[in-house]
């Protein structure tokens, strides 16, 4: 009997290991189980966008395996290499391009499909590739975190992801990735009630986690409800205090409440962290934000002279720069680098440089090219995905068809706005009608709906001009 059991056990045991080993072949090349829990574990974090800890296994797992490369993709394109390992950074890039006879077939079309970069008349192809290598991979979420990114740059609609994800929920209605990505889409479709239900049902089944809370306040966020992302944030921070993904969405909820400068003091909080380097092109972007929004000319004039000793992204420095010349209405320095983005023929969609771009066409006096250029770019789906790219998208078409004396038209889109943003543009399109006594009214409601709001920001500082004007009057 116990020869039985002792054989039975063998046999389980040899099935377990040989299911392992298949396994792991079948997706993986690396043949190091240390180097594959390493790299386990760095998706794991990854995925709940824990990324210093995530960079950190990621590298632990290309030290054991230095041939396995899963781990350099990861760290490519979440751009987690330091800039002290620019070599090695250059050096992967070159492995990669060039598929190995050792990586799996998994592996090869996960490189190829996430460091393609199709030419214009090629990305409804690379489309189809993304759809198919997702289905036929269905349980791999890391090969969802990596391109679902690529896929929505190249189509643009989430209805034609939604109905696979809807059917991957049914299959694994517990899976926290599928879960993540599905509220993103519900929003992007204009669903928010839809979107709220799966976030709730994200926060239920990983309450412990910062990064369903996180989402949780980006949809918050993006549906223009401040208040409520800002709590949610500070729920994602409560659980990890150092999650530097909510603390950059906290300072971007601050900013557009008003606040400024508690918006201000997060961006130094975050750059004394040694996360710095990994964050660095997002708080320099947000922090010269901080000065526009405050009119801070002068703090803007330093930032930018201190851009090339910075190590920024060159797509960060451009933006930085062009919004620089557009505030300054430096109408040459804006020609000469839109000029220069436009040489560079990227096959991608610029959306700050189309924004900039139409802005820069306004300024022009010409506000019907403006209205065409965003109209023409910008889909509902990315207005709705994205509350930054909505509110300047709508900020320069209210701009627009103010100049063209287009006030009904205007109006649509400054009610489209939340409450405050809608009492600023409001209280501007009303006093250009000529009804100063409703303007005022706005005016006085632009102070209200932003309590606790820095003086000099932008939206309060104009609307309080606006109402002592009226009283005097």
């Amino acid at each position: 009997m116990i020869r039985k059991i002792l054989i039975a056990l063998l046999i389980c045991g040899v099935i377990i290991a040989g299911y392992f080993t298949l396994t792991r072949e079948r997706f993986y090349s690396t043949h190091s189980r240390k180097a594959l829990e390493y790299y386990q574990d760095g998706v794991d974090n990854i995925m709940k966008f824990y990324m210093p800890e995530g960079k950190r296994d990621m590298e632990l797992a290309a030290e054991e395996d230095p041939e396995f490369p899963l781990p350099h993709l990861f760290l490519l394109r979440t751009e987690q290499y330091s800039m002290d390992k620019k070599g090695e950074y250059a050096e992967w890039y070159k492995k990669l391009a060039v598929p190995s006879p050792k990586w799996t077939d998994f592996e090869k079309g996960l490189i190829k499909l996430s460091m393609g970069k199709p030419d214009p008349e090629d990305r409804e192809k690379m489309a189809a590739e993304i759809e198919d290598f997702l289905q036929k991979y269905p349980s791999r979420m890391e090969a969802f975190f990596l391109l679902i990114p690529k896929y929505r740059q190249f189509v643009e609609k989430p209805e034609k992801m939604i109905r696979f994800y809807e059917t991957m929920h049914r299959r694994y209605p517990n899976n926290a990735q599928i879960l993540n990505m599905m509220g993103y889409f519900y929003v992007a479709l204009g669903q928010p009630e839809k979107a709220k239900g799966i976030f709730e049902k994200y926060v239920y089944i990983r309450p412990d986690e910062a990064n369903p809370y996180d989402s949780f306040g980006d949809f918050y966020y993006n549906t223009g409800q401040f208040v409520k992302a800002e709590a949610y944030y500070r729920k994602a921070l409560a659980r990890k205090p150092d999650f530097v993904t909510s603390k950059i969405s906290l300072s971007l909820a601050l900013l557009h409440m008003g606040k400024v400068s508690a918006a201000i003091g997060l961006l130094d909080e975050i750059e004394k962290n040694k996360t710095a380097g990994i964050t660095a092109n997002s708080t320099v972007f947000l922090r010269f934000l901080c000065y526009v929004y405050t009119r801070n000319m002068p703090e803007m004039e330093k930032l930018v002279d201190r851009l090339p000793e910075m190590h920024l992204a060159d797509s960060v420095q451009k933006r930085i720069s062009l919004q620089y010349c557009l505030q300054t209405e430096n109408l040459e320095c804006v020609k000469e680098i839109l000029e220069k983005e436009k040489q560079a023929g990227s096959s991608m969609p610029n959306y700050h440089f189309l924004m900039n771009k139409a802005n820069f066409l306004r300024i022009t006096e010409h506000p019907k090219e403006s209205i065409a250029l965003l109209k023409k770019n910008f889909s509902a789906h990315i207005l709705n995905s994205y509350f930054d790219i909505r509110y300047y998208v709508y900020y320069i078409l209210i701009e627009d068809y103010m100049k063209l004396g287009e006030l009904n038209e205007a109006e649509k889109l400054a009610n489209a706005l939340p409450s405050g943003y809608r009492a600023y543009f409001l209280m501007r399109i009303m006093d250009a009608a000529g009804k100063k006594d409703k303007a005022l009214g706005f005016a006085r409601e632009v102070v209200k709906d932003f309590p606790g709001a820095d003086q000099e920001f932008y939206v309060l500082a104009e609307a309080r001009k606006y109402a002592e004007q009226g009283d005097r009057r």
